[in-house]
């Protein structure tokens, strides 16, 4: 008789950032199919307690009834082993276990400490289902959940904390976002080799006495142009012209001239500003979160960093792009 053969493994990347609502979903999680696993488990010891007693006893088992018979076979190897455990690793190397998340949460003991990893298991007799930290290609973190046994309930299981797993699962720019290892720390030196060449421009860009001069000259040779324009000079026009040729062969500027500001173009604090921005961005990289412990704030700060990377800045920057753009098209 043919079986349909079930995958045993479901494997997500990350990073994860797990708050106090996605824990309270996984306890509702293992509530629900602990429980079927005692159920699974209770009828199969029974089916196989109802056949033996059935079946011609052995000399063995002659003198036993049916609850000694039942007990001997819970407490065989197959059949004996159940345990529900939930374990969170901390930095450090500290660990937590318990049987439902709630319960960690409420552990004063673990207030101080950085959630690094956790791990899941429920088994019943010969069925296994696991939850645990893997890694994937070029050190990605990720976490897979799986199974030993080819049958319905197991099946069931798995695929329930699987599609808790793809719940938490990060967008996909966040997880090629966190695959940027190797942009640190060359961003910064990108970002410090900017800043030189944007000091080099700036040095060889004129002084602000020198732009004063070019602004005075150019009035002289605007001056000149309106007395040639007859082509001839009167006489009261000679001393002026003759001090308009003096000062500009001289490059002359008058010692009360008001100098401008220098001023750093806006094209240059774009860019600088963007740089130092994607730099930032790429050194703080999202990564796993637990929210136990101190867990909980980093939980919060991530989550806020995340929206403010992934929405907030594309909005502003598409906002003050845009807009500009928008005006021009609907009133020129």
């Amino acid at each position: 008789m043919e079986h349909l053969q079930y995958p045993t493994e479901e494997v997500r990347q990350g990073p994860f950032v797990i708050d106090v609502d996605h824990l309270k979903k996984l306890d509702e999680l293992l509530e629900e199919h602990w429980a079927k696993l005692e159920e699974w488990h209770t009828r199969n010891v029974d089916e196989i307690t109802d056949r033996r007693v059935e079946s011609q006893p052995t000399k063995r088992h002659e003198d036993m009834d049916r609850d000694q018979i039942r007990a001997e076979i819970a407490d065989s190897y197959e059949w004996k082993k159940s345990e529900r455990k939930l374990t969170i690793g901390f930095k450090g190397g500290k660990k937590a276990e318990s049987q439902t998340a709630k319960k960690l949460l409420a552990r004063p003991d673990l207030a101080e400490l950085v959630p690094e990893w956790f791990s899941l298991e429920l088994t019943q007799g010969p069925i296994t289902i696991k939850m645990e930290s893997t890694y994937l290609a070029s050190s990605t973190h990720g976490y897979s959940v799986s199974t030993n046994a080819q049958v319905n309930i197991a099946h069931e299981a798995k695929s329930a904390f699987g599609r808790w797993l793809g719940e938490i699962t990060p967008k996909l720019w966040v997880r090629l976002w966190s695959k940027m290892t190797w942009a640190f720390p060359l961003q910064w030196g990108l970002f410090f080799l900017l800043l030189l060449v944007f000091f080099a421009v700036q040095t060889g860009a004129d002084s602000p006495t020198e732009a004063a001069r070019q602004q005075y000259q150019s009035r002289l040779r605007d001056a000149a142009a309106v007395l040639l324009e007859d082509g001839t000079l009167a006489e009261e026009e000679l001393a002026e012209a003759a001090r308009i040729s003096l000062e500009l062969a001289t490059e002359y500027l008058p010692p009360d001239t008001e100098l401008p500001a220098r001023r750093v173009p806006k094209t240059w604090l774009w860019i600088i500003g963007v740089s130092l921005l994607l730099a930032s961005i790429l050194s703080f990289r999202p990564r796993f979160e637990l929210a136990i412990g101190r867990g909980s704030r980093r939980v919060r700060i991530w989550k806020r960093w995340l929206r403010f990377v992934g929405y907030t800045l594309p909005i502003g920057a598409l906002t003050y792009v845009g807009l500009p753009w928008l005006a021009w098209f609907l009133w020129g």
